[in-house]
């Protein structure tokens, strides 16, 4: 008779103690819900959190400029003529890159130079010419900054990387009219393609004092310019 009463008592016990364990495990499970609906987050909004911090991403460069050369090959035109002359150039350049951001340079040109119809009017009507200068060759030395350097996307697997790019400088410019010195100032973009091309698009400013036949003055000469070139060296 003891026996069976014991027995009974543990039958309870184990009822009590499985219920208990149901409730505390509903109880934990009600609380983990409660939590995971706290994280629940509209698709269209960004986690708080997440958008009080500031993301940066930091990638290296895909070819390194530090110690290499570029010899370039291009053209230009003056943008800034005077009605009177129409000059293109034959650009060729070298380039070294002391790091990735600085860098020195060189530049001759010839220039292609060719009267406009209402020139040609003024001397066949007139038998007169212009006022004007213009140019024959020019030599100019820089030094280059790399402002920001960058890429965008052409198709899904084609990435071009670009500079962009100011430097200043001094040169020479062989006018009809005499040697005389200059400054120059350019800006622009530097195309890289892979390894070893790049496609360098700028615009140049002239700064000089012009010597003409009957007057002379400053004049900026603005030469928008396109160079391919090739990379050397790393």
């Amino acid at each position: 008779m003891l026996r069976t009463r014991l027995y009974g008592i543990m039958i309870l016990f184990i009822i009590s103690s499985a219920d208990a364990v149901t409730s505390a495990a509903d109880a934990n499970t009600t609380d983990l819900e409660e939590q995971l609906s706290t994280l629940g987050i509209p698709t269209n909004e960004v986690p708080p959190q997440a958008s009080l911090e500031k993301i940066y991403a930091v990638q290296t460069r895909f070819s390194p400029l530090k110690y290499r050369s570029e010899l370039s090959l291009g053209g230009g035109r003056n943008l800034s003529a005077d009605g009177f002359i129409v000059t293109n150039q034959a650009d060729l350049g070298y380039r070294f890159h002391i790091t990735d951001r600085w860098s020195v340079g060189l530049t001759t040109s010839t220039m292609f130079n060719s009267m406009t119809d209402s020139a040609k009017h003024l001397f066949e009507r007139d038998q007169m010419l212009p006022d004007i200068a213009y140019a024959k060759y020019r030599f100019d030395a820089n030094i280059g900054c790399n402002l920001f350097y960058g890429k965008f996307r052409v198709t899904m697997d084609k990435v071009f990387y670009f500079d962009q790019y100011v430097s200043l400088g001094a040169g020479i410019v062989e006018l009809d009219t005499g040697r005389i010195k200059s400054a120059v100032v350019d800006a622009g973009i530097s195309l890289w393609l892979g390894r070893r091309g790049s496609i360098r698009i700028g615009l140049k400013d002239y700064i000089f004092n012009e010597r003409r036949r009957l007057s002379s003055g400053i004049v900026n000469q603005f030469v928008g310019h396109m160079d391919l070139g090739l990379m050397i060296g790393g």
